[in-house]
């Protein structure tokens, strides 16, 4: 966690057999100790990705977070 430099937003879903929600937990508080920008949203009925979710509303709000998360880091980047 300390060598993550990147702004980071992770999404994770109860279901997800390939990256369990304890292990996005136990990074998101470790990068929050760090003071790193991170962000975690947990889909309780979710699996791995959008193609997982439980809700059409799920399906939604994950490809959002994304696109919106994209739009603002790499604005960012390019007038660095």
């Amino acid at each position: 966690a300390d060598r993550i430099e990147t702004p980071l937003l992770m999404l994770s879903g109860e279901g997800d057999w390939n990256v369990p929600a304890t292990n996005q937990r136990e990074m998101y508080y470790a990068l929050r100790r760090l003071g790193k920008e991170v962000v975690w949203v947990h889909y309780t009925a979710g699996g791995h990705g959008a193609g997982r979710a439980s809700t059409e509303a799920d399906f939604h709000d994950h490809w959002q977070r994304m696109f919106d998360w994209f739009a603002e880091h790499f604005d960012e980047a390019e007038t660095a």
